[in-house]
């Protein structure tokens, strides 16, 4: 079940990784995520949050196998951000003094906490994207044309 999640969820972030500019793309990234919680709303009628998320909450502790095959897939989730964020920082729309290492877990520790509050505010999951523009708006600036 992880892995077919995960399968899905790595081919939207493909789908958006192919953009131009990697400050879009991240902004991309972010409709991406965002766009399945929408989905999940649709169709269960409230955000009920992410997969990887919720069964990291409530067996990571009791199933040390699961625990390490959830943290790969969140690794995984980390890097490719991290990716983007080095590339944006290369194109030079990123914020001095930024670490794209770090912005990446910052920016997947934000997911997760806006679908956690989501969930529990019942709250609207095209909510979780704004916020998380927000929160690229923080780190980068607009893209620069050449």
């Amino acid at each position: 079940m992880i892995d077919r999640h995960a399968d899905a969820l790595w081919a939207r972030l493909g789908a958006a990784e192919e953009v131009s500019g990697a400050a879009t793309r991240l902004r991309m990234l972010v409709d991406a995520i965002g766009a399945v919680q929408e989905e999940f709303q649709a169709y269960f009628g409230a955000v009920v949050g992410c997969p990887f998320g919720n069964l990291a909450a409530e067996v990571a502790a009791a199933d040390e196998p699961l625990r390490a095959h959830l943290h790969r897939v969140f690794v995984a989730w980390q890097l490719r951000l991290a990716e983007q964020c080095r590339l944006a920082a290369g194109e030079g729309s990123h914020v001095t003094g930024a670490d794209p290492d770090r912005l990446a877990r910052i920016l997947l520790a934000q997911f997760q906490g806006m679908v956690l509050l989501a969930k529990t505010d019942h709250t609207s999951a095209h909510e979780i994207t704004t916020l998380l523009h927000d929160v690229l708006d923080r780190y980068f600036a607009e893209e620069r044309t050449a």
